[in-house]
């Protein structure tokens, strides 16, 4: 079982090395480019949508052993690689009307009420490629739980051991969610948790998450119209994440590259 899930992660590693390539290579080949004032406005932005000013979100990137130059080359790379998606499959997205209703009535019902959650967060994220390093953090979020159930502060923990800059900075807060709209793990994890008890560890896009739930409100009847940009964003993420896919299945081809096992 061991080395089925190392073969795993190197798979993973591997993909993730040719996606970067390939991608690095489209945007060389179509002449995309970003100015390093597009880098700073992207960076203030972020930090404006965590809700912290630019000094407080370098200040959390220091605290989490995240060099700026790392963090500006992230930034930068996740603007080559928008404008290269905008220019290659941007245009075969078409999300329609029947779409956009056909995904309320599968979320909301037709005008249902529902349970707002109110979620803490404490995110670790998991070293890529070095299991041994992937062990610690595990034990560090079972430490981590523990310490809640005896009465620790999850909001101090989270503040000072989370990951995730935008929620530490709140405490853990991450807001009011509806069950429907969380990925499975979390809303199985959520609906039978006590009030302010912790979950187990979730392992969630490459980190470990604790949950709590400090508070539950009933949702108001929620309109097509309140919710429809939120379900266009939903539709056009999964369709580009299937055209991303369909585009560097094809761009492997181009390359010719052969997997040698």
């Amino acid at each position: 079982q061991r080395e089925a899930a190392l073969a795993d992660l190197r798979a993973a590693i591997v993909e993730g090395l040719i996606g970067r390539i390939l991608m690095d290579q489209a945007t060389t080949r179509l002449g995309i480019v970003v100015e390093d004032h597009e880098v700073q406005q992207q960076i203030a932005e972020y930090a404006r949508m965590n809700n912290l000013s630019l000094e407080q979100l370098l200040g959390e990137l220091a605290r989490q052993g995240i060099a700026q130059d790392e963090f500006r080359r992230d930034m930068r790379d996740q603007i080559l690689q928008y404008r290269l998606f905008q220019m290659e499959i941007g245009t075969k997205i078409d999300i329609t009307e029947d779409m956009l209703r056909q995904r309320y009535r599968e979320t909301y019902g037709e005008g249902s009420e529902d349970l707002e959650y109110h979620l803490r967060v404490l995110v670790l994220r998991l070293p890529e490629g070095d299991e041994a390093g992937a062990v610690a953090v595990r034990a560090r979020a079972d430490e981590l739980r523990a310490e809640i159930a005896a009465g620790a502060s999850f909001e101090e923990l989270a503040t000072e051991h989370s990951e995730d800059p935008g929620s530490a900075a709140r405490g853990g807060s991450f807001g009011k969610v509806r069950p429907r709209s969380m990925i499975p793990e979390f809303r199985a994890a959520v609906e039978d948790l006590p009030l302010k008890e912790v979950s187990a560890p979730i392992e969630f896009q490459g980190a470990i998450w604790l949950l709590q739930v400090y508070r539950i409100t009933d949702g108001s009847t929620t309109s097509f119209e309140t919710v429809r940009d939120q379900l266009f964003d939903q539709l056009y993420r999964e369709h580009e994440e299937r055209e991303i896919s369909m585009w560097l299945e094809r761009e492997k081809i181009r390359a010719h590259i052969e997997y040698l096992h």
